[in-house]
């Protein structure tokens, strides 16, 4: 299923495309940030950065139009995202992002990091991702009887299990299909997909082809040859869009990027999702879910897409699961972590919902209106009725629409 932007966004969209350049989008180099306590409230303009600060990480977002954020560590919203400079102990800490969800979309977010070279000599940053598609390994060994008169596959088979003929005369195994002249697909192979274009299945195979031409079987053909891609072609993150970042040319996966304190503080700009070709929902930076879970300090028990959670394809043969938090790592000299701070965006469908839990941080309060209150009826008091309580699908949505990968 793939996931395409509802009517409600697509006509703000349209709206917006006039006056893009005075802040319905526009370009994120032009915000005038200035950055939120971790709180939720009060004023943070005098604060100090660098060495004295510890390592942590804050939200810069455009307050020029109104923008509100919060950041916070889990379960604990007046604490801040942040490991005190004078640490003795290794911390791991996860820390959440509060954003409404069409600012998200329209403006995008600035993660700051704060890495003081008397903690952190290096930042390793481990981007979030997940797979937009499935990707796997595709079989090792096919064979196919082809009735070359006909056009039409008699019998085929992948790693020793007999596959099933097609009325149209194609034939399905569970990685792949193969055409009615024989050619192979691998089921991870997605270059044929005018949204995706990706070849995600990896690995060698060995075909063996056996030709049926008026009524008599030939001779097999053997031959050996490359699915030719990569499960990693198929994992999709915000910083496929920002400088500095890299694939690798191997597995196709994101590299983690690492730096050094010379800077002591570094900006994460996510993109504004309005701005980024083929892509439509917040899910792209919003890495969030489960908020039923988490409010019961359970983050992660909910039930979750195989896009964020799969580390195996359709054989079981093993691949690289997502990395679902946006993750920096503080390393010293020898390049091991000494503390760890994972961060999660989570997107609020209504302002009222936000603006109570921005002002008490009282889990009552819920991001996604769906689990509360009923879409199209009652989103908000000040609302016009009968408009549709989520306007930008978040992972919710993916979930509650049983949607394993959201662009296949």
């Amino acid at each position: 299923m793939k996931i395409r932007l509802n009517s409600i966004l697509l006509a703000l969209a349209i709206v917006c495309v006039g006056v893009l350049a005075t802040g319905c989008g526009g370009d994120a180099s032009t915000n005038a940030f200035t950055p939120l306590p971790s709180d939720g409230g009060g004023d943070d303009d005098d604060e100090v950065t660098g060495d004295l600060t510890g390592f942590y990480v804050e939200v810069k977002a455009d307050r020029t139009i109104g923008l509100e954020t919060s950041i916070h560590k889990f379960n604990s919203f007046s604490s801040t995202c942040s490991v005190p400079v004078n640490s003795t102990t290794a911390q791991d800490i996860n820390c959440l992002v509060n954003v409404k969800e069409l600012d998200l979309y329209f403006s995008g977010i600035t993660l700051q990091v704060n890495y003081p070279s008397t903690m952190c000599p290096y930042l390793a940053e481990v981007p979030y991702w997940y797979y937009m598609a499935r990707g796997g390994i595709g079989p090792a060994d096919i064979e196919a009887v082809v009735n070359e008169t006909t056009d039409v596959v008699e019998s085929c088979e992948a790693d020793g299990v007999a596959g099933v003929v097609n009325a149209d005369g194609t034939c399905t195994v569970a990685e792949g299909t193969f055409a009615a002249d024989g050619a192979f697909t691998c089921a991870y192979d997605h270059t044929l997909d005018e949204d995706l274009t990706r070849n995600c299945c990896s690995g060698d195979y060995q075909y063996t082809y056996t030709p049926r031409v008026a009524g008599v079987l030939g001779t097999p053909v053997v031959t050996d040859n490359s699915h030719g891609g990569n499960p990693g072609n198929c994992a999709r993150s915000p910083v496929e869009l920002m400088n500095g970042y890299e694939r690798s040319d191997i597995t196709g996966y994101f590299k983690t990027l690492i730096t050094n304190s010379t800077d002591v503080q570094k900006n994460v700009a996510l993109p504004a999702v309005i701005n980024v070709d083929g892509v439509s929902t917040n899910i792209l930076t919003a890495n969030f879910y489960g908020w039923d879970s988490y409010k019961t300090g359970n983050f992660g028990a909910a039930p979750a897409s195989e896009a964020l959670t799969n580390f195996l394809d359709i054989s079981g043969s093993t691949i690289t699961a997502p990395n679902v938090p946006y993750t920096f790592n503080c390393l010293n000299h020898a390049g091991k972590i000494k503390h760890r701070i994972n961060v999660y965006v989570n997107e609020w469908d209504t302002d009222e919902q936000f603006e109570g839990y921005h002002v008490s941080g009282a889990t009552t309060y819920s991001p996604d209106v769906l689990s509360t209150d009923v879409e199209g009826v009652n989103c908000e008091t000040d609302a016009i009725p009968g408009a549709a309580c989520d306007d930008v699908w978040d992972w919710e949505q993916v979930f509650d629409y049983g949607v394993d990968y959201p662009e296949e």
